[in-house]
């Protein structure tokens, strides 16, 4: 199930992160308008989740993070979170879409349709992050 996240899901979030269950939490130093968080539910406990937001005077919209239980990873939660971030840009007329992505991150966002713009590896390939860009097509209105 996924769904928008209720305020004590975002601390339930937050302290899966600081018990190493995800790799990285809601990071809040990234000034958004109305930042989106959106989760994963799997027999009632908290799965996965994604952060999405738009930069003020922008309409680009951005992938901030995805984060999937690893005993979850594979299930196809991870597509289900990025159509979802993709559904509620559509809904904002936002139609390009922005991420970092880690290494292990950036096949994942690739078979999704995101091209990279920039690779970044200081000298160090296993550490190499990537800023990608999806453009997403609006709904076609009935006639």
């Amino acid at each position: 199930m996924l769904r928008e996240a209720k305020p004590e899901e975002l601390k339930t979030i937050q302290k899966m992160f600081k018990n190493g269950l995800f790799e990285h939490g809601l990071d809040s130093r990234v000034k958004l308008n109305e930042p989106k968080v959106f989760i994963a539910a799997s027999q009632g406990n908290l799965v996965g989740f994604c952060k999405l937001g738009q930069k003020p005077r922008s309409n680009d919209g951005f992938i901030l993070r995805i984060e999937v239980l690893n005993k979850f990873k594979k299930g196809g939660i991870g597509k289900k979170l990025i159509a979802t971030a993709h559904n509620h840009f559509r809904g904002k007329n936002i139609t390009l879409v922005n991420t970092v992505a880690v290494r292990n991150a950036i096949a994942f966002f690739s078979k999704s349709g995101y091209k990279a713009k920039r690779v970044y590896d200081a000298g160090r390939p296993k550490d190499a992050v990537a800023e990608m860009t999806k453009r997403i097509r609006q709904r076609r209105r009935p006639r």
